[in-house]
Formats: C-alpha cells, structure tokens, sequence
C-alpha cells in the first residue's frame, strides 16, 4: 500500500466518524452484539482485562513482538501480560509461537530473551573479562539472572570472536591467555624457590589461586620438566608437592640412619613429611631389613640378641631383652626380634620362654627354684591324706572326672567336626558337698556361697572341678602361699629386679607346678591308704546314676506292658535293682553317724530297718522307712524314691544326656562282649536278646533267661525276620534241651546242629540291622 492510499483511506475514516448515523447503539448493545458473534464463531477475538477493548489473535502477536523489541529483546511473561492488558492464558500460546516461529527467541523461566540480548550479554561479559582476566559463571548467572547451563550453552558460542577467553579446566569460569600465563608464572616461580614440601592448598591460599586451576599447573610443570619434584598423591589439592632436593635429603637422612645405629622409626620418619614409611625405605635402601609394627632394623641388630640368650642358657639364668637391645624399641618390638632369634635358634624355644614384660628365663633357672619348696610340699600331701582322708577324695574323684571329661569332649568334637557339625561342650556332673555328699538349702534360695557363678550358666561339674582346685590351693597354701613365694623371691634377687611384675609372675608360674606335685603326691598317698577307708562318693556316684537312669528303665519296662510275665518282670527289677539302690541311699545317711556298712548290697528289709532305727534326723527316718516298704508298681517305687533323696537332702542333679549316651554306649559294649565269650548256647541267646533290645528301644534292662520269651515277643516286630528265626531256633533249642536231657539219640546230629546255629547267631546278631523303631 503507498502512501497516497492510506491518505485516502484516513479521509475516508475521518469523514465516517465525523458524519452521524441514523441509529446508534449503546454500549451495551454492542458488546451483546460482540459476543453473539463469538458464540457463533462469526469473528474470533480476545478480551483485555477490562473487556474495553478486542484483539485479533493476529493483533496480539505483533504486539508481543514489539514489546519483545522495546524491551530490548528480555522481557517476563507477567510483565508482558501487564503491559499488553490480556490474560496469562492468551499471552502463554502466543509466546510459544513464537518461539516455534523464530530459532532466535528462547523461554528462560518464565521470561522471554532474544537473540540480540545474548549477544549484549557476551559483549558485557567480555569487557569484565578482560578487566578481571578470570570471570566465574556464577557470577554471570548472578549478575544476569539466569541459569548456568542456558549461560554455558549461549555464551560458548562466541568464545573466540565476541568474548576473547576459555574455559577453564573445571568448566566454572572464563579466563584469558594472558591471566593464564600470570599463574603459571606464579606457581612456577614459588616451586622453583621452595626446598621443603608445601601443600598445594597451602600454596593455593597464598598466591590466590583456584584449587582446580593449582592442580592443573602444577601437574604440567612437573609434566613438561620445567619444576623438579613430585606430587604424593597425584592430581588432588590435599597433594603435598615434595622438591626432588628434598627427596634427595629424605634418602640421605634414612641411609645414615640405619647404616649409623641400624634402626629407623617410623616417628622420625614423618618428621621428614614421608607418608608411607614402609614403600618409602624399600625403595630407597637396597639393604635387606627386618619390619617391625613402627620401626624397623639391620640383620645385625640380630645377632647380639642370639648371643645374649645362649650365654642365658648356659648360665641357666634369666635375662632382660631390652638391656641388649636400642632404647628406641617398645617392648612389642623387642618381642617381635625375640621371635626373629627364636625362628633362627629353634634351641631357643626349648630352654628359655616368655616371664614378663621383655625377660626370659631357662627352664633350669625355674627348676631350680621349685626344688626349693619341694619338701614342704611333699610333707603337706601326706599329713593331708593322713587328716582329710574325704576331702582328698573328693578332690582326686574331681580332678579325675574333670579328665574324662575333657577326653570325651575332645573325641566328641572330632566327631562332629568330621560330620560337619558343631555341638555344645558337654559336661559330667559330680556329687560333692558335705562329708563328700552335696546337700541342699531351701528349694528357690540361692546359696550366694556356694554359687556364684549361676548368672554365667554353670554346669555342676564345673562348679566340682571349681571347688576341688579352690580346696587343693587352701590345703596347699596352709603350708606355702604365692604371697610367701614373691617375699622369697624379693629377697634372692632385691638388687637384679628388671621390672615390678618379676617376683609375682615367676611366682605364678613355680606355683603351678608345685600344685602339681602336691596333687600327685596326694594321689600316690591315698592310693598307699585307700584299702583301709571305704568311699562314700562311690555310692553316691552309682546313687545319682540309678536316680537319673529311672526314666530310662520305666521306658525299657513299659516295652514288656502287652507281655504275659509283665508284673513278673517288673517285680525282678523292684527286687533287684531298686533294692540295692535303697541299700545304698541308707548306707549314704549312716555314713554321717559314722555307722555305714562296707558292703550295703546285701542287707535285707529287716536289716534295713534295724539300721534305720539308728537315725537321729525323724524326718529322715520317716522318708527311708516309707522306701523300705513293698512296692505294687515301678511308678509308685520312682515317685517314692525321688521323695526320699529329697527329704534326706541327698542331691541328685540334672540329667546330662552326653553322659546318658556314653552309658547306653557302655551297656552295648558290655553286651557285646557277653555274645562274643558265650560259651552256651543259652547264655548267647540271653546276652543276643539284651543287646538287641538296647539297640532297638535305647534302654538297657537286666533279666534272667526265664524272661527270654518275653523279649522276643516284643523283639519281633523290630529285628529282621532271618535274626529273629535264628533267635526262635535257639530258644526252641535250650527249651528242648532242658526237657530231654537224658535222652541221647541223634546226639551227635544235634550237637553238630547246635554248634552251627551257634556260630549263625553270633554272626548275624553283629551284621542285620535292627528295623527302625517307629514313633508312637
């Protein structure tokens, strides 16, 4: 359109608006008139904020472009808005339009830039540049308000022709050639002068140089040559720069040490600012050295030890390490070059060991020392046996005791460790308390003297073995206390003691021996005096075996409850078995009126109760007289009996299931050897019922050859059919023996039958299993 048009035009609109219609139209007419052409979708128009004035979506992108241009290509979304009078939610829409019209607008939270104000920017940013020499992006981006990869991004753009710089190594800043150069002349220039380590960041705090770009320079100086020396951990700020003057210094100052007084502290080393000691002096010394925990020596360092402890042998003395050894070592290095002559000398080992601290001494200067004592001690183990005959046992039965127990521990653990097992110590338990019987307080009350060890779980054997070591020491130490050892000992060597701990730890190790003695000696002497006394602990070691095995033989008896002789059975074991358990547990309280009988199995209800008149205790009394009463059934008998051991305070402890096993394993042994020296046939077949009920019911029982019957009645459905036809034949055999012994026809034929099946029974008894026992 020219200009000659659009004059026209004007006219033309002056002239409409100066004439005056012949209808006119309120303003709200108009605006009913406006939007009905909307709804109708006849025009499409945007309202401004004060629905005054229409726009044309056309319109209102020219307008926002010329805003854009006014303010000089940044302008906010919000400011727009305010300016052009439209809402957010017309503006927005038109904005992205333009952004995909144009590849020189961009939308930066929530803010609209031009292309030609991020070149401002750049044109800006490069005169700080080159004022400063270094301009960080955080900077810009505080400066311009915006983010740092949208910074980034635009202004790498013009590195090179509008800004004159680059980036630095950590891509945080902008820096110029010739502040570069500045730096690298500072550093180079404080590396050359120092003759001493410094720390990068030391060295970066001082010439005001960024840790990164002191990093970077450094590391190309020494790259290309130019500075002399060494980082100690590469390319990281904590890297403290060593001078190779200095490194050269270190070498000197680690070969004169070592080739002066043959030993180097790690401590001295650190004052020569080495980091790691031990890489440092194999790579600097070529010599052959010995390591220690915080130092280390010259092979001559040990040599003069090796001499010192061969004279100490031959002398049969003692000797103090650390006087023949630099004061510079600790006492955990003095022992470590003890160990170093020991690998060198094996004799060593054998004649000296370890007393305190650093001093050694031979094996003959300790004996020598106990045979001071031995004649107190030997004195004292027979004056003991002599006045505390119980006592002596107990602590013999103990110690004996406390040895299988460790033995079957032992084997037990190769056993399991062999299965791939790992299982719980078990431990025996003993009788003890007084007059070599353990008597109980008050049921729930802690005896807090006798047992102070219950919050540890101890086991009663432990407590025994705890009590019998405590009761050897009290004997022993009437006549030679460790306190008496030490005052001798003080007084032999007052002017040659090496350290405070000397005196009490020879003490300690001549006393253990001496217990020693004291206790073999008391062995050999009770031994010597054992026939005249008889033993308590005995009965009350079988007393607490048959209580504890009670379960066990009403488990073996109530196999015979189906069988016809059941009651005749259990009338066998009440007469037997149980008798001599009641014998023995009166014998136990006679023993404390001095009126037990060396032989109780024997006594007879009659006798029992004439002896039980000698009791003072009524409770007692009462309680055994109950026991000596005839039982209808093995039940009422345990009941009974449990009852008894408790009121007469006789303790029978815990079932230990270690021990239950190793006594089911004695009874099968014992078995076994009964069928291995049968020499009857009856005899095999009793002994063969007996073992095979023991394997397959795991509880021993002892009946007589009447009762074999019954066995194999109740064997029958457990043990394999040919074992049990073997066991029919044998038992029709001896049944068929018994009747006709007077009649020897076919005496030959049979004899040799018989030696036959004997030979089968013997064989198949060890080699067919038993059937699994099925669990009820």
């Amino acid at each position: 359109m020219s200009w000659a048009e659009a004059y026209d035009l004007a006219l033309q609109l002056q002239e409409v608006q100066s004439s005056s219609g012949d209808v006119r139209l309120s303003d709200r007419n108009c605006v009913e008139l406006v939007s009905y052409l909307i709804k109708k979708e006849m025009v499409h128009l945007i309202f401004t904020h004060d629905g005054r004035e229409y726009l044309t979506h056309k319109q209102l992108y020219i307008e926002v472009e010329q805003e854009l241009e006014f303010a000089k290509g940044r302008i906010g979304l919000i400011d727009l808005c305010d300016t052009l009078n439209v809402s957010v939610e017309h503006v927005e829409p038109v904005v992205k339009e333009l952004i995909r019209d144009s590849s020189t607008v961009y939308m930066v939270n929530s803010e609209i830039i031009q292309l030609s104000y991020i070149e401002s920017m750049a044109i800006e940013v490069n005169l700080k540049l080159q004022e400063s020499g270094v301009l960080a992006f955080g900077e810009i981006c505080s400066k311009y308000d915006l983010p740092v990869a949208f910074v980034h991004e635009h202004l790498s753009k013009y590195l090179g022709s509008l800004i004159h710089g680059f980036y630095t190594q950590d891509k945080l800043s902008l820096m110029t050639e010739t502040h570069k150069a500045s730096q690298v002349g500072k550093v180079r220039g404080a590396l050359v002068a120092t003759t001493k380590p410094i720390s990068l960041k030391t060295l970066s705090s001082i010439i005001k140089i960024p840790d990164p770009m002191m990093v970077t320079i450094v590391c190309d100086l020494i790259k290309d040559g130019i500075v002399d020396g060494c980082l100690d951990r590469g390319s990281d700020i904590n890297s403290v720069f060593i001078p190779k003057i200095f490194q050269q210094h270190q070498i000197d100052s680690v070969t004169k040490n070592l080739e002066t007084t043959g030993i180097l502290t790690f401590n001295q080393l650190a004052k020569l600012a080495i980091a790691d000691p031990k890489g440092f002096i194999e790579k600097s010394y070529q010599r052959k050295l010995i390591f220690l925990p915080d130092c280390c020596v010259t092979e001559q360092m040990i040599s003069e030890p090796i001499a010192a402890l061969e004279q100490c042998i031959c002398d049969s003395s003692w000797l103090d390490l650390g006087s023949v050894m630099p004061s510079l070592l600790t006492n955990e290095n003095i022992m470590k070059i003890y160990d170093k002559c020991v690998e060198r000398n094996s004799d060593i080992s054998k004649e000296l060991f370890v007393l305190c601290d650093t001093v050694v001494v031979s094996k003959k200067f300790v004996l020598g020392l106990e045979k001071l004592f031995h004649g107190k001690v030997k004195e004292k183990a027979v004056k003991d046996v002599r006045e505390n005959f119980l006592m002596v046992e107990k602590i013999l039965s103990s110690a004996a005791e406390t040895a299988n127990t460790a033995a079957n521990s032992k084997k037990e653990e190769r056993k399991q460790k062999a299965m791939g097992k790992k299982g719980p110590t078990g431990k025996a338990m003993s009788v003890g308390g007084r007059g070599g019987r353990e008597a109980k307080t008050k049921k729930a009350v802690k005896n807090k003297f006798r047992d102070r060890h219950d919050d540890n779980d101890q086991s009663d054997s432990d407590q025994e073995v705890h009590e019998s070591k405590s009761l050897s020491d009290k004997f022993l130490g009437e006549v030679l206390k460790l306190a008496d050892i030490e005052n001798l000992l003080g007084d032999k060597f007052a002017d040659e003691i090496p350290c405070d701990s000397f005196c009490p730890s020879l003490a300690e190790m001549i006393f253990v021996p001496l217990r020693k003695l004291y206790e073999e000696k008391l062995k050999v002497e009770f031994e010597r005096n054992q026939v005249k006394t008889v033993s308590v602990t005995d009965m009350q070691n079988s007393l607490k075996e048959f209580a504890l095995g009670l379960p066990i033989l009403e488990k073996a008896l109530n196999e015979f409850k189906e069988t016809a002789n059941y009651s005749q059975i259990e009338q066998h074991v009440l007469k037997n078995e149980c008798s001599a358990a009641i014998s023995t547990l009166i014998n136990i309280i006679l023993d404390e009126y001095n009126c037990s009988l060396s032989n109780p199995t024997d006594l007879t209800p009659e006798k029992r109760l004439k002896l039980i008149s000698n009791i003072r205790n009524e409770a007692h009394k009462n309680s055994l007289t109950g026991l000596c009463r005839k039982f209808e059934s093995f039940e009422s008998f345990s009941e009974s009996f449990l009852k008894s051991c408790e009121d007469c305070d006789v303790y029978i402890g815990k079932a230990d299931k270690k021990k239950e096993k190793a006594n089911l394993s004695e009874c099968l042994k014992k078995f076994e050897n009964d069928i291995a020296n049968a020499t009857t046939l009856s005899d095999l077949l009793l002994s063969c019922c007996l073992y095979l009920f023991l394997k397959t019911f795991k509880a021993p029982i002892t009946l007589p050859g009447k009762f074999v019957a019954n066995c194999l009645e109740v064997l029958k459905p457990k043990v394999d059919e040919k074992l049990f036809e073997l066991l029919s034949d044998a038992q029709k055999y001896v049944q068929a023996d018994l009747k006709s012994k007077d009649d020897d026809t076919n005496e030959k034929d049979s004899a040799e039958w018989k030696n036959e099946l004997f030979d089968k029974l013997k064989t198949q008894v060890f080699a067919t299993p038993t059937a699994p026992q099925t669990n009820n």
